[in-house]
């Protein structure tokens, strides 16, 4: 039996997560999700939902639906040009998230741009606790070229790891 997967397909088959939002601009990125969804048995719209649209245009609103207080593990994986500003706002604005899984493919330029947006300090632009890298990954997915992948872990501040590190 074969099996297929997405990142989040699999995060909540190994009980990673129990609900899972899947957001791209490729239509047909989605009606394969939802093929893949329905063949590991995930046909239930309070489980799954796909959304195919720009992700900076759909995911204020979608997070606003999301539950409050139930962790939220977040999963991009964005081109080349990385995250959009208003991902990386809606990302940092929803505390609810306490863990991002960033899958770069440019992780000299883009990574390291949305990296020091994700941690940084609050402000007006990009509110809410910031997060700290706790795991990185290259993956060479290229063998004999210098590009190479990075997955990297972002886990959310507490508030006391925050609360000390605008003290010091």
């Amino acid at each position: 039996k074969r099996i297929h997967r997405t990142i989040g397909l699999t995060c909540l088959k190994e009980e990673v997560v129990g609900k899972l939002v899947g957001v791209d601009i490729s239509e047909p990125a989605i009606k394969d999700a939802e093929i893949n969804a329905t063949k590991n048995g995930y046909t239930e719209p309070s489980t799954t939902r796909f959304i195919a649209s720009a992700a900076e245009k759909i995911l204020p609103e979608t997070m606003k639906d999301l539950p409050r207080h139930v962790p939220i593990v977040a999963v991009v994986d964005p081109a080349r040009d990385g995250l959009h500003n208003a991902v990386i706002k809606s990302l940092r604005a929803n505390e609810g998230i306490q863990r991002l899984v960033y899958v770069s493919c440019n992780p000299t330029a883009t990574l390291v741009r949305d990296a020091g947006m994700l941690c940084s300090p609050p402000t007006k632009k990009y509110p809410g606790r910031p997060f700290k890298p706790t795991m990185s990954q290259p993956v060479d997915m290229f063998p004999l070229t210098k590009h190479c992948e990075m997955v990297m872990t972002f886990d959310r501040m507490s508030e006391e790891e925050f609360e000390k590190s605008t003290t010091e």
